[in-house]
């Protein structure tokens, strides 16, 4: 197919005047002269290279010449140079900047040089090729002399080292091997700086030097004179590493000598060495006294650049916020605070919205945990002054505990909803206190009927007084509960209860009660139990468990004696203990009506109770019984209440003063004497127990 061609070229050509050429003679040929905006193509006239050589060229006819007429190339598509090219590596700073500097004069360039330090020489090497190639010759070897002399406190010069080897060693901190970096420590002895990875890799130092044992026995000799370094890993244990390449050489040298010639030369690598490891012992002590410099500059930087920071949120008003110190903490712990920079106007407008939100948020954490202690503050408040009111109610009704009054309405809505600068006063709580007794009857109702509820669906009677209607904790981690619990006092039981108190984030109530924590006894048990309330002679129908108190009957189990070993004596229990008795050990108690066993037992009941008025870890409620005053929990609580209530100050902890309360659920279980004991008994059973 022949080639394409513009018809607007082609007519151009043909109207174009045509110059006429004549070499030697010959007839002449059309050229077309080209336009002078244009490069002159080869192949586009028919002039050849020849005519400048003084040879005769062939010129064609007109029919001919315009066949031999081609139009210019098509002009191809150029591609996109980014497709398949590799990307382009981002580089910090302007680019070109070192351009003109290998144009100017060398004077002028080492006057420059002279005041640099080595390590700014050997980066400024790795920067292009020219200034590699005008700072690696020997003539400019008095240039890194010069910034070395100007180092202060530097250790002697290692002579096997050239000046730009020199600096490498001492200056920089990238890996000899590897290019790792940063590394701080170098092996001054074998003149390297390796990192942990290339030193354990053990093909330029190594640790296990057993390979490397001569046959004419001076290993132990050349060791102690070629280069090592000490490595102490994270157990404490201490590795040396010796220069391989070193230990070759020296193998080398020494092992076409004799005897003699070998320990004069010997000697003398031995003081060599002494030196260079006196020298090396120098350069230690100086590298870690310049980082030890350098890391209080940059510790310098950091604080300088973190009170900066400070100072800026100050000024834009967030200085209330920064006086907490956890806030002020994560501020001086974030990432760009703690750079090793100077805080200049162009970075602070770059890292500002960042770190105002950090004291935003830690604004926002500073005022819920405000509220928090302002709840936690006005809660402690109320239940201050609800508990005088909760105890002079009837302790056979089940009340709301001083502690759950907090987060019943409309307590729960002033304490949640009152502003944070507001400081709730007792005279505020006390008007909600009016309506204490219509929320504990409003908080009894919904608890009653549940229960009421759960009796009925278990074919029960809804009458929750009834001593036969008892209850059990289904909490797998109540470890302080009877093994039967009867109303009132179980509602108010710790499981039955238990609520999350506070939500996280917006301090709200999760949980009021937890009613799956309580469930009815079985049939076979209630069974059981009405069997008990017939030994007390009462219909199981109609009596209640305050039936059962005012009788406070007492039971024994026939097979004490095999919980006791002593035939002589006997366990006994309240109605309360033998109701859970009872379901281990049915049809095997009986009731005890011997008036000497039932006044031992009280004996004991009352010095037990004693021992709990004493005791500060007994947490069950008692009643005063001077003025019925109940829910007196802790010691200090029931001194004050006889002191500033009765005048008592002596005797405090007597069981004249106070009984339990029946919401305490106390239950009691003793070993009594079958027959009252004589002293000379006592005193014969008291010997017996020692022997």
């Amino acid at each position: 197919m022949p080639p394409r061609r513009s018809r607007r070229i082609y007519t151009s050509h043909k109207g174009m005047p045509s110059t006429q050429c004549s070499v030697s003679g010959q007839e002449t040929a059309t050229v077309f002269p080209q336009s002078p905006h244009k490069r002159q193509k080869l192949g586009s006239t028919a002039l050849s290279d020849a005519d400048d050589e003084g040879e005769p060229d062939q010129c064609l006819d007109d029919s001919e010449a315009e066949k031999e007429i081609t139009p210019p190339p098509k002009k191809k598509r150029r591609l996109d140079a980014t497709i398949g090219a590799a990307p382009k590596r981002h580089i910090k700073g302007k680019r070109g900047i070192l351009q003109k500097m290998t144009d100017t004069p060398l004077d002028v360039l080492f006057e420059i040089f002279s005041y640099l330090e080595p390590l700014d020489l050997l980066r400024m090497s790795r920067t292009t090729k020219d200034l590699r190639a005008l700072l690696m010759t020997k003539s400019s070897a008095f240039v890194w002399e010069r910034a070395r002399l100007g180092m202060k406190d530097l250790p002697p010069f290692f002579d096997d080292l050239n000046e730009p080897q020199y600096a490498n060693l001492v200056f920089d901190s990238h890996c000899h091997k590897c290019g790792k970096h940063p590394i701080k420590n170098a092996q001054w002895e074998a003149r390297l700086r390796l990192c942990k990875g290339c030193l354990q890799e053990g093909s330029i130092m190594t640790s296990n030097m057993a390979d490397h044992v001569d046959l004419l026995n001076r290993f132990d000799d050349l060791i102690t004179v070629t280069p090592k370094y000490q490595l102490t890993v994270a157990t404490g244990r201490e590795i040396k590493y010796f220069h391989l390449p070193t230990y070759q050489l020296l193998f080398e040298e020494c092992v076409s000598m004799n005897d003699r010639l070998f320990q004069e030369w010997l000697s003398t690598k031995r003081v060599n060495y002494s030196v260079l490891a006196q020298t090396c012992r120098e350069y230690r002590r100086w590298s870690s006294s310049k980082r030890y410099v350098r890391n209080i500059e940059l510790q310098s930087l950091r604080r300088g650049r973190i009170e900066s920071i400070i100072h800026r949120l100050q000024a834009d008003g967030w200085a209330e916020e920064l006086k907490d110190y956890r806030v002020m903490d994560t501020i001086r712990k974030h990432k760009l605070a703690r750079q090793s920079k100077a805080l200049t106007d162009r970075i602070w407008i770059n890292i500002r919205p960042t770190l105002t939100k950090v004291v935003t948020d830690g604004r926002a954490i500073l005022v819920a945990e405000r509220m928090r202690t302002a709840i936690a503050r006005r809660m402690t408040l109320l239940v201050k002054l609800c508990r005088p009111l909760l105890a002079r109610m009837s302790e056979h009704q089940a009340n709301p505990s001083a502690s759950m009054i907090p987060y019943l309405e409309p307590f729960f809505g002033i304490i949640k909803n009152a502003p944070l600068e507001l400081d709730i006063t007792v005279a505020k709580f006390s008007e909600a206190l009016v309506s204490l007794p219509e929320v504990c009857t409003t908080w009894r109702e919904r608890r009653d009927a549940y229960l009421k509820e759960i009796l009925l669906e278990n074919g029960r009677s809804d009458n929750l007084l009834l001593a036969v209607n008892a209850f059990t904790c289904t909490a797998s981690d109540c470890l302080s509960s009877p093994p039967v619990l009867h109303y009132p006092h179980f509602a108010s039981h710790a499981c039955f209860v238990r609520c999350v108190l506070m939500g996280e984030k917006d301090n709200t109530l999760v949980n009021v009660w937890n009613p799956s924590a309580i469930a009815p006894v079985t049939k076979d048990a209630c069974d059981r139990f009405e069997s008990l309330v017939r030994m007390c002679r009462l219909d199981p129908a109609v009596a209640t468990a305050g039936d059962m108190d005012d009788i406070k009957p007492f039971f024994t189990c026939e097979d004490s004696s095999l919980e006791s070993n002593d035939n002589s004596r006997l366990i006994m229990m309240d109605w309360r203990y033998a109701m859970g008795h009872a379901n281990a050990h049915p049809d095997r108690l009986k009731r005890v009506e011997d008036p000497g066993q039932i006044s031992r037992f009280k004996r004991l009941e009352a010095a037990d109770l004693t021992k709990d008025l004493n005791s500060t870890g007994c947490d069950d409620p008692f009643i005063c019984v001077h003025c019925g005053m109940t829910d007196l929990t802790w010691w200090r609580e029931r001194a004050t209440h006889l002191h500033h209530q009765h005048g008592i100050l002596d005797d405090m902890s007597s069981g004249k003063h106070f009984k339990r309360s029946s919401k305490s659920g106390h239950t009691s279980k003793y070993l009594v004497d079958i027959q009252e004991e004589t002293p000379l008994q006592a005193l014969l059973r008291m010997f017996a127990r020692k022997h």
